[in-house]
């Protein structure tokens, strides 16, 4: 299995928890990349595809190279100490108004 069909078959997040962490993390970046290549860090973060951001950010550095792995921990330190985990989540926090 490529990591094409390994994507589409493990398409929500729901049906990656029997997998490894590595194999969780490698599909994570597959998030990352897809939401990105289509709509910017603002699609992603609006969206699903940052609900797996913390699997992303363990292995990003490696996989992309360290300048995405940067973009994204600024992109989640925008949300605080506590990256929100759903799409709901984030996006009240940015609601909130800021002083």
């Amino acid at each position: 299995m490529d990591i094409r069909q390994l994507y589409e078959a493990y398409a929500t997040s729901e049906s990656r928890r029997p997998l490894r962490d590595e194999q969780r993390q490698l599909l994570a970046v597959c998030d990352l990349r897809q939401e990105v290549n289509s709509g910017g860090f603002d699609s992603y973060l609006r969206f699903w595809g940052a609900d797996t951001a913390s699997d992303a950010l363990a292995i990003v550095g490696c996989a992309l190279g360290e300048p995405w792995r940067q973009v994204l921990v600024e992109a989640l330190d925008l949300f605080g100490t506590a990256n929100p985990s759903t799409a709901d989540e984030r996006a009240t926090v940015r609601e909130r108004p800021r002083c």
